[in-house]
């Protein structure tokens, strides 16, 4: 019993060795072809089910306007400073690709011109520039609270409610969550969280309220909000379902008001500036890249022919799982940013293979990077940040896993 063990465990040991070979072929066969240009067209139409399946590349997608904003007379520097840099973390958080907002003269007074450059949808930048986000709770006039709610549209009208007092500046952060409602649908929600040496009088107010309509008012229009039980627990106003309102109440709330008043509001329609690139060259040029580096180092480094074969495999490996993801995902996708992108890529998996002692020092020094790209760059910055995350993490696993790729085949071969 103990030989029949013996000989068994061998050979599960032989089958798992075939069986990783044969899975990582698979993965390299199939994403060299899904990554390739044009391939698409040879994947068969009850596959695709009327999905696309090529790069989603964001040319033609592109918009490009100019807005002009009159300052009110009387506006001082403080508030149009502080105009300005609201508009600007308004537009980074929508990730606008190109964003320019600077002080100019507006038919002879000082306003602001703000250019930008985007696949966003149009409506939704413009009332992020537009829309000064001031917020309160108000409560109905005396004489409103009598009148039947429903469909009164009147109900909506900020002039029929007063001021309570709770503004956006009462509340020390409000957040965006998607819960079940009563229907058990998923919507979005407004949670809002106040100071803490306000938590006792929000309570008073709440409790005051219990069992009546109040409404939550945001530059002028009100949306009405029922007060009951589960509100003096936590204070959530729905947003509905729908994901951009739910992102634009998220970035009126949580970057500030604007403080100043807009006399005018002007736009001009401009031409996007897009960096024509070609999807075919860019894939040939970054392989014939691969094939000159690794030949490059194979003579100057004087490394292995095992050595030079595993980090050939593991540039081409990042790069065809990368396209395949954005691929089927339809990512929308700047070419030129792939170029860069494909550009450090390389030189990454270079370093972590010519000097793998320091592999540890080099992923957390990048990761790091491109973490500060993300959080404290704007708008193509944020996207190649991204990007490299994504790339420098892959890379590291796919190294990894050739590794042991290559040493089972080594270990079969014998």
């Amino acid at each position: 019993m103990i030989c029949s063990v013996g000989n068994v465990f061998p050979k599960l040991v032989k089958l798992f060795q075939y069986l990783v070979i044969i899975t990582v072929s698979c993965f390299i066969l199939i994403t060299l072809f899904l990554a390739l240009p044009q391939t698409e067209e040879l994947i068969p139409e009850e596959i695709l089910e009327e999905r696309r399946f090529d790069l989603n590349i964001k040319d033609e997608d592109y918009w490009k306007k100019e807005f002009f904003l009159q300052f009110e007379e009387g506006t001082n520097i403080r508030e149009r400073r502080e105009t300005k840099n609201i508009i600007y973390q308004r537009l980074r958080r929508a990730n606008v690709e190109e964003i320019q907002v600077k002080e100019t003269d507006v038919e002879g007074s000082r306003g602001l011109k703000v250019i930008v450059q985007t696949i966003q949808d149009e409506t939704f930048i413009e009332d992020l520039i537009s829309e000064r986000g001031y917020m309160e709770l108000v409560v109905p006039k005396e004489d409103k609270e009598a009148e039947e709610d429903g469909l009164d549209a009147q109900m909506y009208m900020r002039e029929n409610y007063k001021s309570t007092g709770w503004d956006r500046e009462a509340f020390r952060n409000i957040l965006i969550r998607q819960l079940p409602d009563e229907q058990h649908n998923q919507v979005y929600f407004a949670i809002f969280k106040e100071w803490p040496q306000d938590r006792g009088d929000f309570a008073n107010f709440l409790r005051e309220q219990q069992g009546k309509t109040i409404g939550l008012a945001i530059d002028g229009f009100v949306r009405p909000v029922q007060v009951d039980q589960q509100a003096l627990e936590i204070f959530a106003v729905g947003l509905g379902p729908d994901r951009q309102n739910a992102e634009f109440h998220d970035i009126i709330f949580n970057t500030g008001v604007i403080p100043a008043n807009y006399s005018n509001i002007e736009s001009n329609e401009k031409t996007p500036q897009i960096y024509e690139i070609d999807h075919i060259q860019t894939t040939l040029a970054i392989i014939v890249s691969i094939i000159i580096l690794t030949t490059y180092i194979y003579f100057k480094e004087k490394v292995s022919t095992e050595k030079i074969m595993n980090l050939g495999l593991c540039m081409l490996l990042t790069f065809s799982t990368s396209f395949s993801v954005l691929k089927i995902y339809q990512i929308p996708t700047d070419l030129f940013l792939l170029i860069i992108a494909g550009i450090l890529t390389i030189i990454f998996i270079k370093m972590i293979y010519l000097r793998y002692k320091h592999i540890r020092t080099l992923t957390i020094f990048s990761l790091f990077t491109a973490i500060l790209m993300v959080f404290l760059g704007t708008g193509y910055i944020i996207i190649l940040g991204q990007y490299m995350i994504f790339v420098i993490l892959l890379s590291i696993i796919l190294q990894v896993v050739i590794r042991y790729y290559f040493e089972t085949i080594k270990m079969i071969s014998k």
